[in-house]
């Protein structure tokens, strides 16, 4: 059974996460700020701020219904998320983690999903693993 999960991150310079979930009108669900100790090494500092909402769906192998719901979420924010873009210089993405314990998975993403994506600037990135 295929385990898929999606992310919108929203990558900026020059705010931090809770200036992003002001002009959102919402909490992030993972992130980090410009500035922030990267914990790894606890020297360096990361260099932009990223904000990230995940879907909500589980248990579902249908990578459609994860983008879906979060393009829902940002379609209901959109004169926020351009607020956003128009006041910082932002790149912004899908992550899409797919994953198949048997080696193999097939996934489709319809031609109108993929507009609703393009409508947003957003990148699509898909982040496959198969293994048997």
């Amino acid at each position: 059974m295929p385990d898929v999960k999606a992310s919108l991150r929203i990558y900026t310079k020059g705010y931090i996460l809770d200036e992003v979930n002001k002009i959102l009108g919402c909490d992030v669900d993972f992130g980090y700020s410009e500035g922030d100790l990267i914990r790894a090494n606890n020297i360096k500092h990361y260099t932009e701020t990223m904000w990230g909402k995940n879907s909500t769906h589980e248990n579902s192998e249908n990578i459609e219904l994860h983008i879906t719901e979060l393009l829902d979420w940002l379609e209901q924010r959109k004169s926020e998320f351009i607020n956003l873009a128009s006041k910082a210089d932002i790149k912004s993405d899908i992550f899409c983690y797919l994953s198949s314990k048997n080696g193999q998975a097939g996934y489709v993403f319809s031609a109108d999903l993929l507009k609703r994506i393009t409508d947003f600037n957003l990148d699509l990135v898909l982040d496959i693993y198969m293994s048997e």
